[in-house]
């Protein structure tokens, strides 16, 4: 099953990409139809369609993003990852919000 429509996402992708590309040791790679973002080899984030899963949050961290506006847990195959969240995204400007949620999860993949 194919998570991620690049057609669709583009822009997303382009403004992610800017905003990470010159933290350490990030890489993009598509892996279980997703376009993942690792930090060495942890992945921290990852694009789906219209969303953005957030991997390596802290609990308070997971909470504020269980604050935004339609977040949930992400899930695939009917099952749910409870520590992994979906936060949609609709647009590139939408982004630059969520920045400080990505720069927590990709601390959360340094560690240990």
């Amino acid at each position: 099953m194919k998570f991620y429509d690049e057609e669709r996402m583009r822009g997303v992708r382009a403004r992610f990409d800017e905003d990470v590309k010159d933290w350490p040791a990030v890489t993009s790679k598509e892996m279980m139809g997703c376009l993942c973002y690792l930090r060495a080899k942890r992945f921290f984030a990852f694009l789906v369609t219209d969303g953005v899963v957030l991997t390596r949050l802290g609990d308070a961290d997971r909470e504020r993003a269980y604050g935004r506006p339609g977040a949930r847990p992400f899930e695939m195959a009917g099952k749910k990852a409870s520590k992994w969240v979906q936060v949609p995204v609709r647009g590139p400007a939408e982004v630059k919000a969520l920045m400080p949620l990505v720069r927590a999860s990709y601390d959360g993949a340094g560690k240990g």
